[in-house]
C-alpha cells in the first residue's frame, strides 16, 4: 500500500498516557516528528504538568483526536487548541458539545475513514458509548499498528474486525461486574456503565483479547479503570487463568500517574 503522507524516519512508533479514568484520559501516540494526543481531558495546567512529566512540550502536540464529549476527554481541548494553535479532528457530534464551541476550524471526521497527519495514519471506528458520535482510533506508522479502545459498551464484529492485527493495544476494562453489582452506586448508574452503551467489564475485555488473539500483541496497556468498581489485582487475577505468563506484558494506565513511554513493537 502507498500512503501519501511522511514516512517516520529511524524512530519508532510509541505511546504513553498521561493519565485515564473518570477524571481524565489523554494518550500520546508518536512517530518520527509526529506527536499526537488522543483526547485532551485535564485542565490546561494539568495537561501542560503531565506532558512535562513524559518530556514533551505542548508544541511538540503535532494533533488533537476527540474521541468523544464527556468532560474526562474534552476538558483541556479547547484552551490547548487555542493556546498552541493545535488541529483539532473530530466527528460532527462531539464538534456540537458546548465546550467545544471556541475551537476554531475543527477538522470533521466520520467513523470507518482514515486520516493522514505527518508520519501518521489514523483510522476511525464508530462504537457503542453514550455519546453523540463517539469513535476510536487505530494508529498506524509504515510498520506497526496500535490500537486505542475506551469507552465502549461493547465491541461489535466491525470493531474487532478494525482492532485485528494490532501489534499493541490500550484497553478498556472498567468494571469488575461483582464489585459494581455491590457498590453504591445508584441503580440507573449501576444500568449505564454495564449496558450496550456504557463501558467494558473485565470479562468483556477478556472475551475481545481472546477473539483478537492476545497472544500476537507486544503489549497491553489496561485503562480507565474505574477507581470505585474495580482493581487491577481483579483483572490480574482474571487474565492469568487465561493467558497464564503472557500478562507479564501487560500495564496498567495509571489515572493520577499515567504511563510511560512504551513501544508499539
Amino acid at each position: 500500500m502507498f500512503w501519501l503522507f511522511e514516512r517516520a524516519v529511524n524512530k519508532m512508533m510509541r505511546f504513553a498516557s498521561l493519565g485515564s479514568g473518570s477524571k481524565g484520559n489523554a494518550t500520546l501516540v508518536e512517530s518520527g516528528d509526529t506527536c499526537l494526543m488522543i483526547d485532551c481531558g485535564f485542565n490546561l495546567k494539568q495537561t501542560l504538568n503531565r506532558l512535562q512529566r513524559v518530556g514533551r512540550r505542548p508544541e511538540d502536540i503535532t494533533a488533537i483526536f476527540l474521541t468523544h464529549e464527556h468532560g474526562d476527554h474534552i476538558a483541556g481541548a479547547s484552551l490547548f487548541a487555542r493556546r498552541f494553535s493545535t488541529p483539532v479532528y473530530l466527528t460532527a457530534g462531539t464538534a456540537e458539545a458546548d465546550a467545544l464551541q471556541s475551537l476554531k476550524d475543527p477538522e470533521i471526521i466520520k467513523g470507518g475513514e482514515s486520516y493522514a497527519v505527518g508520519s501518521l495514519l489514523i483510522h476511525t471506528s464508530s462504537v457503542s458509548h453514550d455519546a453523540r458520535e463517539p469513535c476510536q482510533f487505530v494508529v498506524e506508522d509504515c510498520s506497526y499498528r496500535l490500537g486505542i479502545l475506551t469507552d465502549v459498551g461493547y465491541a461489535c464484529g466491525e470493531v474487532r474486525r478494525a482492532y485485528s492485527d494490532c501489534d499493541s493495544l490500550i484497553l478498556e476494562a472498567n468494571y469488575d461486574e461483582g464489585m459494581l453489582a455491590a457498590g453504591g452506586y445508584p441503580e440507573h448508574l449501576k444500568r449505564r456503565v454495564a449496558g450496550d452503551r456504557g463501558h467494558l467489564s473485565n470479562r468483556q475485555a477478556l472475551a475481545l483479547l481472546q477473539d483478537l488473539k492476545f497472544d500476537n500483541l507486544k503489549n497491553l496497556a489496561i485503562a480507565h479503570v474505574s477507581e470505585k468498581n474495580n482493581h487491577p489485582d481483579k483483572i490480574t487475577k482474571l487474565f492469568v487463568e487465561e493467558f497464564g505468563e503472557q500478562v507479564e506484558k501487560m500495564d496498567f494506565i495509571c489515572q493520577k500517574q499515567g504511563l510511560d513511554w512504551r513501544a508499539v513493537s
